[in-house]
């Protein structure tokens, strides 16, 4: 049962980071116009 719990709560934790840069990216993107690619002909 405790296993049960600490591997929810690790992979759990991992799904809210994942999350939260997801929506950090998104802010940026909406804040800055831009989503972090390059546009295409620019190197």
């Amino acid at each position: 049962m405790v296993e049960s719990v600490v591997i929810g709560t690790v992979l759990g934790e991992a799904v809210f980071s994942a999350l939260r840069r997801l929506a950090h990216v998104d802010a940026s993107a909406r804040l800055y116009g831009t989503d972090g690619r390059r546009e295409r002909g620019t190197n």
